[in-house]
């Protein structure tokens, strides 16, 4: 049930008419052979058919989940598998499938496409009870995901008369992941919120009272539990411990989609941007054990409602939030931002470092923004250029643009 099949014999119809013209004609002159005849045509007919009936039956694609994850320009390998059940071997097939223009494949060959898709075909042939695994080098051209469809195998007879065609149903579970370039953003280390936490600082007015670092003579009015004896013991002079400084901070990342219909273009690009300058900070946040959460007003099923990665922070958070970004269609369907930020304000519990993309400066944003900064959080923009991105400082306190 997984197949459309269709299974066509050349010149089929005309050579039926001809072996039912020659059997009346033996049956009235008493001609043997043309019987003989009328019967070869028949299994020209009968063989190609069988075998393509029993081939359509036996021949399976597997679908199992696939993900492939490059970056621009770069490559990976991509596996079909096909499956010959029949001890019938398969002399001449061929696999055609489609997936999106970011995607290219450099040892296939490409059949065309449409605007958004293009088609690649590949050939190959099975023996009798035998899998195999059709493997080819996968390029990604742009951000995005390329997923596999429109899937269609050929088969044909070892005579070349008979064509079987078989279109599959289901959803094929093989994606190719682009992530986003990093688009290098200045003035990170504006980044900051003083409060109790767990991030090393250089000047910070907390301390992590596990981490101890050594310790300094003692001053007065140093407190007396911080009192090192071991090291006053050695050294003849009171010491005081000292504790590595740290800081909280967590960074939540605000994206807003529009979606007007005025310069589309524009806003295409300035999408990449935004979601380049969010790749390369996140990357940034990783290597300094910052956590981050994302949120995009994109539409989604599900209890969270909208497009969001919640907080966390490592490698495992990197690759989550490189494969959100890349998830990230322009023609998706949207919130509103004002239901963004009502989402936000919901699941802000901790006052984070809030870094606002395409996020405008109406009375209702407004609003949001000082209920924000009463809460504690401070708030940044990312502004571009045609070379830079950089951080600026945003604030609730400014006037709504009428």
């Amino acid at each position: 049930m997984n197949w459309h099949r269709t299974i066509k014999v050349i010149f089929s119809m005309q050579l039926l008419i001809a072996a039912a013209v020659l059997f009346f004609i033996s049956l009235y002159q008493h001609k043997p052979i043309l019987i003989l005849l009328t019967f070869l045509i028949l299994l020209v007919i009968a063989i190609p058919h069988l075998y393509l009936k029993r081939m359509s039956n036996t021949l399976h694609l597997e679908n199992r989940e696939q993900q492939v994850k490059l970056f621009k320009d770069q490559n990976d390998i991509m596996t079909f598998t096909l499956a010959n059940r029949s001890r019938l071997p398969i002399f001449s097939g061929k696999m055609l499938f489609s997936i999106q223009d970011n995607i290219m494949f450099d040892d296939i060959k490409q059949e065309g496409g449409t605007k958004k898709r293009n088609q690649f075909s590949f050939r190959y042939n099975l023996a009798g009870k035998k899998k195999a695994d059709f493997s080819f080098q996968v390029r990604g051209l742009s951000r995005g995901v390329g997923r596999v469809s429109g899937i269609n195998l050929t088969v044909r007879d070892l005579l070349g008369l008979g064509t079987l065609q078989m279109k599959y149903d289901p959803f094929f579970h093989t994606e190719v992941i682009v992530f986003p370039e990093l688009r290098a953003v200045g003035g990170l280390h504006y980044l900051k919120k003083f409060e109790q936490g767990a991030q090393p600082m250089q000047f910070s007015l907390f301390e992590d009272l596990t981490a101890s670092i050594g310790s300094r003579d003692y001053a007065p009015g140093d407190p007396f539990n911080r009192i090192h004896w071991k090291a006053s013991a050695k050294s003849t002079q009171l010491q005081t411990k000292q504790f590595e400084k740290t800081t909280g901070m967590e960074w939540m990342f605000v994206l807003h989609l529009s979606r007007e219909r005025t310069d589309l273009s524009n806003k295409s690009d300035d999408l990449e941007r935004n979601i380049s300058s969010i790749a390369y900070m996140c990357k940034y946040a990783t290597a300094r054990g910052v956590p981050y959460s994302i949120f995009v007003n994109i539409k989604v099923r599900g209890r969270d409602f909208i497009m969001q990665l919640k907080p966390g922070e490592g490698r495992n958070q990197l690759s989550k939030a490189l494969e959100l970004l890349a998830r990230i269609n322009f023609n998706s369907i949207t919130v509103t931002q004002e239901m963004l930020f009502a989402y936000v304000d919901r699941v802000m519990f901790r006052p984070p470092v809030v870094i606002l993309f395409n996020c405008g400066r109406q009375e209702q944003e407004v609003r949001y923004y000082q209920k924000w900064e009463k809460k504690g959080a401070a708030l940044f923009d990312v502004e571009h250029n045609d070379d830079a991105s950089y951080i600026t400082k945003a604030s609730g306190k400014r006037e709504a643009v009428s």
